[in-house]
């Protein structure tokens, strides 16, 4: 893995039953409390055979994290079940975690 004071990458591979997929998650800190991220992959999965999403990580407070992320993905693997809209799909999340 490649650990600097503003930037971190690495290798991630996943192997399960009937999917596997290869990864190179990434960080990029643009402040103390603020980090910008992704993780590209392609596998086969159920759905989405390459996906890109990007990131944020933020941290409110002294406890409180938020993780606001967009993602694209592309293409189905047709052994598996897949998605039925054959284009690029475009999804967003937003998550929050408490430290103790």
């Amino acid at each position: 893995p490649l650990t600097d004071d503003r930037v971190r990458a690495g290798l991630d591979l996943g192997l399960g039953f009937l999917w596997a997929e290869v990864g190179l998650p990434m960080g990029f800190r643009l402040s103390d409390r603020v980090w910008l991220y992704t993780a590209p992959s392609a596998g086969i999965r159920t759905s989405q055979a390459i996906r890109v999403p990007v990131g944020l990580s933020v941290r409110v407070g002294d406890h409180v994290e938020l993780t606001p992320e967009a993602s694209l993905g592309y293409g189905n693997v047709p052994i598996l079940m897949g998605s039925p809209w054959p284009g690029p799909q475009v999804y967003g999340a937003l998550g929050s975690s408490f430290r103790f």
